[in-house]
């Protein structure tokens, strides 16, 4: 009777060098293959999106425009080289930038960056002890709930600005049978917002 073989090892439960050798092993993998070629292709595709994205996001953020520079190169090194798949995708979080906005008015710059090493560290620990096998005890509805509050939040930014006058989008709802507020439309800002 032969042994049969361990399963796969995953983070908190076998020891550092284990995944040290699978975290190498994997690489090797990458670099024996021979879609060089397809993966530059794939790399400037993904650049060609997450460039811009990451500079709309952080200046959504009130951040400066090379923080999603930085961010986005940062964040892209370290799942590229440390992500649990081959084929992972990994970029900013649209979702989040309502509280990330909140909180850079609160503590400028200095504080999203210490609060994103605090994330980080919070993550790392989840991490170790496992922690994402507890997400199939969250409802799906409270996902959904959670994206749509998200994007009403967004909405509710955005059509201002797209409609370039100051009412929110809420106040656009609840003043939709009186049509007075289509005189202070900026139709300027209409017919340039779908093109920027």
């Amino acid at each position: 009777m032969q042994p049969s073989s361990p399963g796969p090892v995953r983070p908190g439960t076998g020891t550092l060098l284990t995944l040290f050798n699978d975290w190498t092993a994997s690489w090797a993998e990458v670099f024996v293959n021979k879609g060089l070629l397809q993966d530059v292709l794939a790399g400037f595709t993904v650049a060609a999106v997450a460039v811009p994205l990451n500079i709309a996001l952080a200046v959504v953020c009130g951040l400066p425009p090379v923080t999603g520079l930085i961010a986005g190169g940062i964040g892209g090194f370290v799942a590229g080289v440390f992500g649990g798949a081959r084929f992972q995708v990994t970029g900013p979080a649209a979702a989040l930038n309502i509280m990330v906005l909140n909180f850079t008015v609160a503590y400028g710059p200095g504080g999203v960056a210490a609060a994103c090493l605090v994330i980080g560290l919070i993550q790392i620990i989840l991490m170790i002890t496992s922690a994402g096998r507890l997400i199939r005890f969250v409802p799906e509805a409270l996902l959904a709930g959670f994206t749509t509050g998200v994007g009403l939040k967004i909405l509710d930014n955005q059509i201002p600005e797209f409609l370039g006058f100051d009412y929110r989008f809420f106040e656009i709802a609840q003043m939709i049978l009186k049509p007075d507020w289509l005189h202070e439309v900026s139709w300027i800002a209409v017919v340039c917002g779908p093109q920027g």
